[in-house]
C-alpha cells in the first residue's frame, strides 16, 4: 500500500479498483477535514497514475516519471489552490489548467489536476471548472479536495465519484497516534485529538510541539482574567501562539465549559477539569454567544479575510470578561 494514512486505505483500494477495471472516473471528490492528511492522499494517487513501473498497489519512486513528481517538476501533474493574497481560486487559474489538460501529456501518460480547496472556487470558477469536466480528455484526472461537501455546487458533484477521507474511526486513529508518539500517555493522547476536533494530524503535531504546555498556560491566563486577577489587555496581547491558534484553543475551552454544564467529565486530565470549574458560575447564554463569535473569526481568517486582530482579540476578552455571574 502506497504511503497514507490508515483512515485512507479503503479509498486507496476502490479507486485502485476501478483503475484496474478501466472505470476511473474523470472527477473525483474527496471531503475532509483539515488536518486529515487528504493533500498527501491526492499526491500519492496522482504519483501512481503517473508512474511507468507501478506495481497492483504503489508507484516504484524510481522511473523517469517518478523522479520528476518527487522533484515537484512533472509536467503533467498540476496543483491548482488560492494564491495567498488572494481570497479565491481566480476563474484565470482554471481557464489555465484547462489549456494545460487538453494539451498532448508529456510523457504518453495520464494527465492529473488537484485543486486544493474546492470551496474557494466563486460561480464563474464553478463554470469553467464544470466545462472542463464534461469534456476532459482522455487519461485525465481531476482531483477535488473539499473540507465539506456541502459547499460544493450540485452540478460539480453530480460529476465526480466522491470519497468521504474524514478520519472517522476514532480507535483507528488513537492506535496510529500511539505509534508516532510513544512517549506519551494514551490519556495525553485522547487529549490531544479531542483539542483538535479529530484532525489526526493536527493532534500530532500537538503532540511533537508539546503544546500542552503552551495551552495550559492559556488556560491560566483565562482563568485569571475570568476571576479578575489579570486585565483584558493580558489577554487581547497573549503570544503565546499566532492568531489563529489562539481562537481554535479559546473556541475549544469554550465549547468544553458548554459541555460540562450537561454531562460530567470523567477524564482526569486537568485542562478538562479547569474548564469545568470555570463553566460552573458561567453565564452560558454569553459562552455560546463568544463560541459563535470566535467561530465566525476563525470562519473569516480560513476565507483569507484580513482582519484587525488586536481590535478582534480585546473585543473577545471584554466578552469573556462579562461571562462571569456574580
Amino acid at each position: 500500500m502506497a504511503s497514507i494514512f490508515p483512515w485512507q486505505n479503503l479509498a486507496y483500494k476502490q479507486l485502485q479498483q476501478s483503475y484496474e477495471q478501466q472505470r476511473l472516473p474523470h472527477g473525483v471528490l474527496l471531503t475532509a477535514q483539515s488536518g486529515s492528511g487528504v493533500e498527501l492522499f491526492a499526491r500519492n494517487w496522482g504519483q501512481f497514475l503517473l508512474c511507468q513501473n507501478q506495481t497492483s498497489s504503489e508507484h516504484c519512486g524510481r522511473c523517469k516519471s517518478c523522479l520528476l513528481f518527487e522533484a515537484g517538476t512533472h509536467p503533467d501533474f498540476h496543483w491548482i489552490e488560492r494564491h495567498e493574497d488572494k481570497k479565491q481560486i481566480s476563474i484565470d487559474q482554471i481557464r489555465a489548467l484547462t489549456s494545460q489538460l487538453h494539451e498532448t501529456s508529456s510523457l504518453s501518460g495520464w494527465r492529473i489536476a488537484v485543486i486544493y480547496q474546492t470551496e474557494k472556487l466563486n460561480a464563474n470558477g464553478y463554470n469553467a471548472l464544470l466545462k472542463t469536466l464534461e469534456e476532459p480528455g482522455s487519461n485525465t484526472q481531476l482531483l477535488l479536495l473539499a473540507e465539506q461537501r456541502s459547499a460544493i455546487p450540485a452540478t460539480i458533484i453530480s460529476r465526480c465519484q466522491q470519497y468521504n477521507l474524514q478520519a472517522t474511526d476514532n480507535q483507528q486513529v488513537l492506535n496510529w497516534l500511539k505509534q508516532q508518539s510513544t512517549d506519551h500517555n494514551d490519556e495525553s493522547i485522547s487529549f490531544a485529538l479531542q483539542v483538535s476536533h479529530g484532525a489526526p494530524l493536527d493532534a500530532l503535531q500537538w503532540l511533537q510541539n508539546n503544546e500542552q504546555d503552551s495551552f495550559s498556560q492559556f488556560l491560566e491566563l483565562l482563568s485569571d482574567v475570568y476571576y479578575g486577577r489579570q486585565t483584558l489587555l493580558s489577554l487581547s496581547d497573549c503570544k503565546l501562539v499566532e492568531p489563529y491558534q489562539l481562537l481554535k484553543w479559546w473556541e475549544f475551552t469554550v465549547s468544553m465549559m458548554i459541555k460540562s454544564r450537561h454531562i460530567r467529565f470523567t477524564s482526569e486530565n486537568k485542562s478538562l477539569q479547569r474548564a469545568a470549574e470555570l463553566a460552573e458560575n458561567a453565564d452560558e447564554r454569553l459562552l455560546f454567544r463568544l463560541r459563535d463569535n470566535i467561530l465566525f473569526q476563525l470562519k473569516e481568517l480560513r476565507e483569507g479575510i484580513a482582519l484587525n486582530m488586536p481590535m478582534q482579540l480585546d473585543d473577545l476578552a471584554t466578552q469573556w470578561s462579562k461571562i462571569r455571574q456574580a
